[in-house]
């Protein structure tokens, strides 16, 4: 788990910076300078080398999860993330996961697998992490989708797929959308910042 960090300043939330396919940690920085400066952050970067892009698990193919991948890393991060998470004394329910792309995948397979330190979750242009796999138990989590109606990558149905089985396992979820593809715009960050001040 490779990871940079920085400490916010009290009464800010802690967050969880998950990068997209062929990013690395310091993708999303630039994010959080416009959703929230004054919060602290730990940002991931993922393990897996697909021809040179780093991504947090494998896929068999654009659009096709590995799903066995997915559950192995997801369980070890789960592990790894407690383990931290008490090391820096941060506690249940006090953190948001942010990510992008396939760091919103990942931080939507912990979700499903019931991941109790994230308090709130951002999700731009993310897919449903499993066919094999519903979430549950999931009251008190709020998430946040944004999506593209046009993305080639993320298709839109399944971001409102992925908001049925949260909201189904008892998640509160906002869904924006923007007349878009796959890159994250303006309207949708300033969605992002307004419901992450709520």
């Amino acid at each position: 788990m490779e990871y940079i960090e920085s400490k916010g300043l009290d009464h800010h939330p802690l967050y969880l910076l998950f990068h997209g396919t062929g990013g690395d940690e310091y993708d999303l920085l630039g994010l959080m300078a416009l959703l929230d400066e004054k919060a602290g952050y730990l940002s991931f970067r993922g393990e897996v080398n697909e021809h040179g892009l780093l991504r947090f698990f494998k896929r068999i193919r654009p659009g096709v999860f590995d799903e066995q991948d997915l559950i192995e890393r997801t369980s070890r991060y789960m592990n790894e993330l407690q383990n931290l998470l008490d090391q820096k004394k941060v506690p249940e329910q006090a953190a948001v996961a942010l990510g992008y792309s396939n760091g919103a995948n990942f931080i939507a397979s912990l979700l499903y697998h019931n991941e109790k330190r994230i308090q709130k979750a951002v999700l731009l242009h993310p897919m449903v992490p499993y066919q094999s796999i519903k979430p549950n138990d999931l009251k008190g989590l709020d998430v946040f989708i944004g999506a593209g109606s046009n993305d080639p990558i993320c298709p839109y149905n399944e971001a409102l797929q992925l908001k049925k089985d949260l909201e189904d396992a008892g998640a509160e979820v906002t869904l924006f959308t923007s007349d878009q593809g796959h890159s994250i715009t303006d309207l949708e960050l300033q969605a992002a910042k307004t419901w992450l001040a709520k």
